[in-house]
């Protein structure tokens, strides 16, 4: 079982890059259990998104 630490850095990684099976299980098994690290994955892919809505609006005519 991964702890939040290990989590976390997975979430983080998976912006980046793809995760093999193995972490995306392991992963998505600690995600079921850890409200908080749900919760930390939430608010990255928000941060992600509205990141890009800014950068979209802000460069499309440049």
């Amino acid at each position: 079982m991964l702890k939040c630490k290990d989590a976390c850095r997975l979430v983080s990684e998976s912006q980046d890059r793809p995760l093999t099976k193995r972490e995306k299980i392991a992963l998505r098994l600690h995600l079921l259990i850890c409200r908080y690290c749900k919760n930390y994955e939430k608010q990255l892919n928000f941060i992600r998104e509205q990141t890009e809505k800014w950068r979209n609006q802000n460069f499309k005519d440049k």
